[in-house]
Order: C-alpha cells, then sequence, then structure tokens
C-alpha cells in the first residue's frame, strides 16, 4: 500500500541522512590529510558502474582523494598486476565478472602467486582492498582470498560494506 511504501522511503532517507553525517565526522578527523587512493576498475555493467561512482563520490565526501582508472580485461594480468605501485598506500580494486572470468584461464592461475601487487598486499595490510560488486566469489583464487574481499554485492548492506571498506583504508 501507499502508506508502506512512503514509510519506507522516508525511513531510508533517516539512514542516509545519519549515514552522510558520519561521513563528516570521519572528514573532520582525517582532514587535512587528505589520502590518496588509486581506484581500479575494468569495464562494469550500468548497475555496476552506479555503484563504483556512489563509493568513489562517498569516499571523497569522507576526504580521500580519489584517482580512478579503467583498465581494460587484457591489460590487467600483463602491465597492471606487475606493478610495483612504490608510493600508492592504498589500492582498491573493483572486480568485475569479466576480470574474474579471467583469472580462470589455465595461465592466469599459474601467475597469480607472483603478481607483485598481490605480494605487497599480504605483506602490508590496507595496500589493496578487493570489492566485489556480485556473489561470484567462489571462482576467486586463493590469494584473493586470503586479501578479504568486500562484496557490495547485497544492496541493501552498502553503508556497512562502505564502513568495511573505511576501515581498512583509513590511516
Amino acid at each position: 500500500d501507499q502508506y508502506s511504501a512512503i514509510k519506507k522511503h522516508y525511513e531510508n532517507l533517516l539512514i542516509y541522512d545519519f549515514f552522510k553525517k558520519n561521513l563528516k565526522e570521519i572528514f573532520t578527523l582525517i582532514h587535512p590529510e587528505s589520502p590518496v587512493c588509486y581506484l581500479f576498475y575494468t569495464y562494469v555493467q550500468d548497475d555496476e558502474l552506479a555503484i563504483i561512482h556512489q563509493i568513489t563520490n562517498h569516499l571523497r565526501f569522507t576526504g580521500f582523494k580519489i584517482i580512478s582508472t579503467k583498465i581494460s580485461p587484457e591489460n590487467i594480468i600483463d602491465d597492471f598486476m606487475q606493478q610495483e605501485f612504490p608510493d600508492i598506500k592504498h589500492v582498491i580494486f573493483i572486480l568485475s565478472e569479466d576480470w574474474i572470468e579471467c583469472l580462470q584461464t589455465e595461465d592466469n592461475k599459474k601467475n597469480l602467486t607472483h603478481f607483485k601487487m598481490i605480494q605487497k598486499a599480504l605483506k602490508i595490510p590496507g595496500f589493496l582492498t578487493l570489492v566485489l560488486l556480485n556473489d561470484n566469489d567462489e571462482h576467486l583464487p586463493p590469494e584473493f582470498h586470503r586479501i578479504n574481499p568486500i562484496n557490495f554485492a547485497a544492496r541493501e548492506q552498502y553503508y556497512l560494506s562502505f564502513f568495511d571498506l573505511l576501515k581498512r583504508i583509513l590511516p
């Protein structure tokens, strides 16, 4: 009925308002440091892109400087995963379904343990945060499970997932 829909919408607005107030408080705690965070993603569908923009905007609202880069799935294994990122403290990598499928090839499975980004992530807590946008985590390689990805698939749990993300990357 109409009353229930209006009530639910009002409750969602209250929750969002509380969420934004908490982000403002976090901003006052980390400002003026403005930590830099690199966010990488591959081609995603429109609904996934909306979540990526939402995460990016909320991180900026919290005081992070976000450098967002779209990478083609073909270049991830050869170029991206071999980089060392010497001056970067935080990398958020959005795992799309295409990229998870790309990891399933036999050559890529063999090479995962040698990727410098994964090695660094296992040594330095907070360096790499993996974000899943779907419930496809059973196809993730074991190396990625050791990094403990954050799952944003349950849209109704967005706020909890976002605070989990913040907890991992805050200085």
